[in-house]
């Protein structure tokens, strides 16, 4: 994939692990959406060009991702201007589209109202679900650049991969695609393969602040399994 490739919609049938199905099950997955006694779960309204669309609760790893980045950007961030903005503030982008991204960065602090952001963030970063994909790569997507969000990450918790975009010529410009191999296949490279993964990066619009993958992915649960099957 060329790194200079503008996002027209068909990227998304490019990425590995994208579901053929995925457009056909979106429907059942917002609407079917409920507690684990059966009961309907509490979700967040996003309006998407005009439609009342109600997002299914999110999973662990999902959470423990976008709570990693609110995290990282905090450490950078504190004592600066840009403030770090986790899930659940509902950001209006225009009258039939208000969004509620699962992590932002907003510069300017005149956007920040009691009850959400008003005008697009510099940075957003969106974490994939069966239930959001198809908009968090389409038309979401695309109102986050036509309103003038400089950076946009796409994260896949179950790839481990981060896309990151940035704003160019009205549209999202693929800048990169990092990905965390599993420790079975790093153990399964030669050692200049392994020194070839970039297990880093650079955040656009913050030059000084270098992520590590494993910060982003960072779960919990995983440590904890490993220390059981070490003892």
């Amino acid at each position: 994939m060329m790194a200079s490739e503008i996002f027209d919609g068909s990227l998304a049938r490019k990425m590995d692990g994208l579901d053929d199905n995925l457009n056909n099950n979106l429907n059942n997955n917002f609407n079917q959406a409920g507690g684990s006694d059966g009961c309907p779960a509490e979700r967040v309204k996003e309006s998407i060009n005009g439609k009342i669309v109600m997002m299914a609760p999110a999973k662990f790893s999902h959470v423990t991702v976008g709570g990693n980045l609110y995290r990282i950007f905090f450490q950078y961030l504190k004592g600066k201007n840009c403030v770090p903005i986790p899930d659940g503030l509902l950001v209006k982008l225009t009258e039939k589209d208000h969004f509620v991204p699962d992590f932002m960065v907003v510069c300017d602090r005149d956007k920040i109202k009691s009850d959400g952001i008003r005008g697009a963030p510099d940075l957003v970063a969106e974490i994939l679900s069966r239930s959001t994909e198809y908009y968090d790569r389409g038309y979401k997507m695309r109102i986050y650049a036509r309103c003038g969000v400089r950076e946009y990450w796409i994260i896949d918790t179950r790839l481990k991969s981060v896309e990151q975009y940035i704003l160019k010529n009205g549209g999202f410009e693929l800048l990169n695609l990092y990905g965390m191999p599993d420790q079975e296949e790093l153990d399964c490279m030669e050692p200049e393969e392994r020194e070839a993964i970039r297990m880093r990066f650079t955040c656009a619009i913050f030059p000084e602040l270098e992520i590590e993958l494993k910060d982003i992915f960072y779960n919990p649960l995983d440590e904890a399994a490993e220390r059981e099957s070490e003892g």
